[in-house]
């Protein structure tokens, strides 16, 4: 049966994939292909490169990407990149996704749209819809 896990763990994109399928999207997009921004904000770090990144700006919970292409009602477009996948309660209350939303949060608030994105296909449906604004 672990074999059986194991097999199902691997047809499911990895957050990374997702993340490299959609900027790969994006940027066949000649409309915005040049105003995308990738933010290096994941990762472990030890606690000097962690204290020195913050020194240089690093924001905790701050999106993966950034689309610096306004339209009517935004500025423009943070999305935090997820896999699609189901996720429980407990993922969700952690630190890291509670520092997420609450960054996704202030950006609405100042006039930028912010979203998770499930995947790579729920991130097309996601530019495509903020596009039409």
């Amino acid at each position: 049966m672990a074999w059986m896990a194991n097999m199902i763990r691997r047809t499911v994109a990895t957050e990374n994939q997702e993340q490299r399928a959609l900027v790969r999207w994006i940027k066949m997009q000649p409309l915005i292909a040049d105003y995308l921004v990738k933010l290096n904000n994941e990762g472990k770090r030890t606690e000097a490169q962690g204290w020195n990144l913050k020194l240089m700006g690093m924001c905790v919970g701050a999106s993966d990407l950034f689309l610096a292409y306004p339209v009517s009602q935004f500025c423009g477009l943070w999305l935090e990149i997820k896999q699609n996948r189901p996720y429980t309660t407990s993922e969700r209350m952690k630190d890291s996704w509670r520092a997420q939303e609450s960054f996704l949060e202030r950006m609405r608030f100042v006039g930028f749209a912010g979203e998770f994105c499930y995947g790579f296909e729920h991130g097309i449906k996601i530019v495509e819809r903020y596009l039409e604004k």
